[in-house]
């Protein structure tokens, strides 16, 4: 008998306890995103993809493209501050025409942006980030040509 006691004692305190580790969570007012540019090759997920909030902060959104068969997805944001967003631009198309060797980085609040050139029948550009936290984790996107990159920033359509 005490047995039976302890045993259902035992059930009913874990099957009560199991439920009180849930709460409603309150929803929060989401952030709205207009969308300025992206990158999708025909038939393949989107490789890269740009949009800006209402508070003027740029969210780049890529592919890593160290994953060939999973679809992790890395992100770096900008604030535009004194035209960070045309600087960044900029610094990407005058890239294109002096074809640098080492990678460009850029420093943000909490992230580095890297900038890489690489010449493959013609300059492609990689872009790719990381934590100052863990800045040994690097992440970079796929190639793309001028093109791809002006229609990501939305200078061209």
């Amino acid at each position: 008998m005490k047995k039976i006691i302890l045993f259902l004692a035992l059930t009913l305190t874990t099957t009560t306890a199991t439920f009180a580790q849930f709460k409603k969570a309150e929803q929060k007012e989401t952030t709205k995103f207009t969308e300025i540019g992206k990158i999708q090759p025909l038939g393949q997920p989107v490789q890269m993809e740009c949009k800006k909030t209402e508070n003027d902060i740029y969210a780049f959104t890529y592919r890593d493209a160290a994953y060939k068969t999973l679809d992790q997805y890395e992100h770096f944001l900008i604030k535009d501050v004194d035209n960070a967003f045309d600087s960044l631009f900029n610094a990407i198309v005058e890239g294109f025409e002096t074809k640098p060797k080492e990678p460009i980085v850029l420093e943000t609040d909490n992230q580095y942006i890297y900038i890489q050139f690489v010449q493959n029948f013609g300059t492609l550009v990689s872009l790719g980030s990381s934590d100052k936290a863990d800045g040994a984790r690097k992440s970079y996107s796929a190639t793309f040509t001028k093109k791809q990159i002006e229609k990501l920033f939305g200078k061209k359509k």
